[in-house]
């Protein structure tokens, strides 16, 4: 600011010779410089978070924060003592207001002080011709009183149409035309609104508030709703006039007219709508503020060359087809509200905007956001004010919509994974879980999972209310997810979507699609979050409990990737056309689920009194999972297979188990078995599968049959062993006559041991598909416990044993516990899931079990940290 009369005036009388200020009190002219070159904003430094670790998070005070002792960090520039110089250290721009700070203020009484929380500046635009320079009173007045004086809010932008921001102008404020420069298109714009006749009341940004003072910053940003609410209309000010800024503005007028009179939209010819076009890049819709003034204006005027052209009031934006005009503009009336999603909106329109300060991305719209204990507070950091507004959006509500935005920005500050960085353009966009590749993209198609798929839509899985915490040292989030699966397979890259290509054998091919062109496998897991329907990809930190937020996903199935035939992992096939869709179980579902269940564990728990051991996990399984996995189990053919066994094998152990009580004649037969020739002891064999039923178990858990197993007859005997071993045993010349029974059966014998190995064979198999969430299912371990049985034998013994050694039960074998566990399987594979979720008649039972085939896991929750 700059006063150009003598020292000595007391009287300021000014006039104007030839369109100079001149004082006829003290005789002084007012020279300036006129358009200047000031490329230097005077901006305060805006200090950056270096360490997350002890951030001390407050606002806004409607945010309830988890607060547990920080973690000690020597590089981090927060603790108790520097995040308080933090809060009160002014930020950039001098904490500036909505315009940017050009720095009129000084200790002079032009701008005179704001008092009470409820005063405002306004200025008075005095009257003038086109030629004479502009003159403003800076004054203060009460938003209570009920002599307000009637006001105009003034948007502008600091550029001109190249993106010039450094030409400056002088205006002159006050009694003595002190000098202040301005933005050459304020400047324009004051003249622009100005009258010929009388003066005119009017409320700019950057004139109206100390730009250096950064508490009066905070109390008069809280008080913009109330200040662009009660101004008579709002002034937008386009820059300087284009060739086509009259036809835009013709264009505008005739739309407003029609839409008054008429209640029809105007139409225009395409070179009106290109003009429109132009006029509404240009930087004054573009600016974050601009955004507040448009949408709580009571009346919205374009002014140009002092003609007023009013917005239109009534349209849905018919008016504007085919123009790329702001919605915000064409929604005036719509956008703003008190929902976390309006928020949402508001802040991705921010986030396209022009700002000096970052903070302002968010602070510039919290006016349209109607929250109490919701204000800007400018003695924040950014990373403060960002973490802030998001943890706002997904503790108080439920706006899960920021996991996608926070990773579609590019990210340069420190704040945690989960947080959008409004700093820069945010978009809001989901991953297409088809091909989902722009036409522009050159990707290799020739994978039919990519090109035909069928997208997974979660409807509510996870709709119960789920709890959230947000530490206050750090921002990390904690809430409570399904892991799905892990992120592997092979990539196909596009754009800006990856696709993950998972093969699941004949069963199909699970396609991920990642919202990032540049996706690379990591650490990375498939989630959903508690009270959110839509996956997301996180990545693990190695070490520790923590995830970060790596992008949005979509999920689909696709067939095979290789030229076979799709063994589809339903046997709906309409589940697999359109769109699969997983529900929330109904409570009728999940109460026979839990009947069903009880029945199961009913007979398992027989089995548990017999193999304690073999019954303790470390993971407690879900209902929901331990009914599915057996669900599987009955569609793979399995049981039937063996049930088949299990006739047979009960026949030979009536025809032969007796001769196997006789312990002297095993160990003799056991000895010379040894001794002999290991060709006839030894073989190899193949499970009896037929067709249907070696597709069904491909279909359902990938198993792919008929298998191989291998068998040993001295095994076999072995496993009669008892101890302690008899005397008689060691004896070369005792004879038992049941050893030459043994002998003469030993064709029986074998066709038992092969029927027994199979049996193990199918245990292997049930357990493989009934993976973790039936450890204490009958059979469960034994295959295991055969074999490694078996070789601690061979370790402890030498085949010529002492008179009446003992041995380890871990050496040994127990047939009543396998007889015990195969007749309870029967017992089992007898039980039928109840109609109601029969996933052929199910569909949601029938997504789900398709889903768990394919490996994709919805039972099992635990709570995570997202850094």
């Amino acid at each position: 600011m700059s006063r150009w009369h003598e020292s000595g005036c007391r009287s300021p009388d000014v006039a104007l010779l030839d369109n100079l200020p001149f004082c006829n009190y003290c005789f002084a002219i007012a020279l300036h410089d006129g358009i200047t070159h000031n490329a230097t904003l005077p901006i305060l430094p805006l200090h950056k978070v270096r360490s997350q670790s002890q951030m001390n998070l407050t606002w806004p005070s409607v945010v309830h924060y988890s607060r547990t002792d920080p973690a000690s960090d020597d590089c981090s520039v927060h603790g108790s003592a520097a995040d308080a110089r933090l809060r009160s250290s002014s930020p950039i721009g001098g904490a500036r207001h909505h315009g940017d700070a050009f720095k009129p203020w000084n200790e002079t009484a032009l701008f005179p002080r704001i008092n009470t929380d409820d005063q405002i500046r306004l200025l008075r635009v005095t009257a003038g011709q086109p030629g004479e320079p502009v003159h403003v009173h800076a004054e203060v007045a009460c938003l209570k009183n009920s002599s307000f004086p009637p006001y105009d809010i003034l948007s502008y932008i600091k550029a001109d149409d190249f993106g010039d921001n450094t030409k400056r102008c002088p205006i002159f404020i006050g009694p003595y035309w002190d000098i202040v420069y301005v933005p050459l298109s304020s400047e324009e714009a004051f003249r622009s609104i100005r009258y010929k006749q009388a003066d005119r009341t009017m409320w700019v940004d950057f004139l109206c508030i100390n730009q250096e003072d950064v508490d009066e910053n905070t109390r008069q940003v809280s008080l913009l709703r109330e200040i662009l609410t009660n101004a008579s209309g709002t002034l937008i000010y386009p820059g300087h006039a284009s060739a086509d800024t009259g036809m835009a503005l013709d264009f505008i007028e005739s739309t407003a007219s029609t839409s008054r009179t008429t209640g029809r939209r105007a139409t225009g010819d395409q070179k009106s709508r290109s003009a429109l076009q132009s006029l509404v890049q240009r930087l004054c819709f573009s600016r974050v503020w601009a955004i507040q003034e448009v949408l709580l204006a009571k009346r919205l005027e374009i002014v140009y060359e002092q003609r007023a052209v009013p917005w239109p009031e009534k349209h849905s934006g018919c008016d504007f087809i085919d123009t790329q005009v702001s919605s915000w503009l064409l929604e005036r009336r719509l956008c703003h509200g008190s929902t976390g999603r309006g928020l949402v909106r508001l802040l991705l329109y921010s986030s396209l905007c022009q700002c000096s300060d970052p903070r302002d991305k968010v602070f510039g719209i919290l006016g349209l956001f109607r929250k109490e204990n919701f204000t800007p507070d400018y003695r924040l950091c950014v990373e403060s004010v960002y973490i802030g507004v998001a943890a706002y959006l997904i503790k108080n509500c439920r706006a899960f919509e920021i996991f996608a935005l926070a990773t579609t920005a590019k990210r340069e500050l420190c704040i945690p994974s989960w947080v959008p960085d409004w700093s820069h353009p945010v978009t809001w966009k989901f991953p297409e879980p088809g091909p989902g590749f722009g036409q522009e993209d050159e990707v290799d198609m020739s994978n039919d999972a990519v090109r035909v798929v069928t997208p997974v839509v979660f409807d509510s899985v996870t709709d119960s209310e789920p709890e959230i915490l947000i530490d206050a040292n750090t921002g990390s989030l904690q809430i409570r997810a399904w892991r799905l699966c892990a992120v592997t397979g092979e990539i196909v890259q596009g754009h800006d979507q990856t696709k993950v290509i998972m093969n699941k054998g004949r069963r199909g091919t699970l396609v991920l699609s990642v919202l990032d062109g540049t996706y690379r496998i990591g650490s990375d897991f498939v989630f959903l979050l508690h009270g959110w329907d839509h996956p997301i990809v996180l990545r693990h930190h190695p070490g520790t409990d923590s995830y970060s937020v790596i992008s949005v996903c979509a999920i689909a199935f696709g067939p095979p990737s290789v030229g076979t035939i799709w063994l589809l992992p339903s046997k709906n096939p309409s589940l697999f056309q359109g769109t699969t869709k997983v529900s929330k179980l109904t409570q009728v579902e999940n109460d026979l689920l839990l009947a069903f269940h009880s029945n199961l564990s009913i007979l398992c728990e027989t089995h548990l009194d017999i193999q304690q051991e073999y019954a303790v996990s470390s993971i407690s399984p879900t209902v929901e999972a331990m009914v599915l996995d057996f669900s599987l189990l009955s569609l793979t053919g399995l049981s039937e297979v063996e049930s088949r066994l299990r006739d047979i094998w009960n026949n030979l152990e009536q025809q032969l188990g007796w001769m196997f009580l006789d312990q002297v004649a095993v160990w003799h037969f056991l000895r010379d078995m040894d001794a002999g020739s290991k060709e006839d002891l030894l073989g190899e064999g193949t499970v009896l599968f037929d067709k249907l039923e070696a597709t069904m178990c491909e279909r359902f858990c990938g198993l792919t049959l008929p298998s191989t197993y291998q068998w040993d007859l001295r095994q076999f005997c072995w496993s009669f062993i008892r101890t302690p071993i008899p005397q008689s045993a060691t004896s070369e010349s005792n004879w038992t006559p049941m050893l030459t029974q043994l002998k003469s059966q030993l064709s029986e014998i074998r066709r038992w041991v092969e029927v027994s190995e199979q049996l193990l064979i199918v245990f292997e198999y049930s357990r493989l598909v009934l993976q973790k969430s039936w450890t204490c299912f009958p059979g469960t371990g034994l295959p295991e416990k055969w074999r490694s049985n078996w070789r601690c034998f061979h370790e402890t013994l030498v085949l010529d044993p002492g008179k009446g050694q003992q041995f380890h039960p871990g050496c040994l074998w127990d047939w009543a516990e396998f007889k015990t566990s195969l007749c309870l399987r029967g017992l089992l594979q007898e039980q039928k899931i109840p109609p109601q979720l029969d996933p052929s008649v199910n569909i949601n039972m029938a997504a789900r079990l398709g889903l768990r085939s394919l490996g994709l896991e919805l039972d099992r929750s635990d709570r995570i940290q997202i850094d």
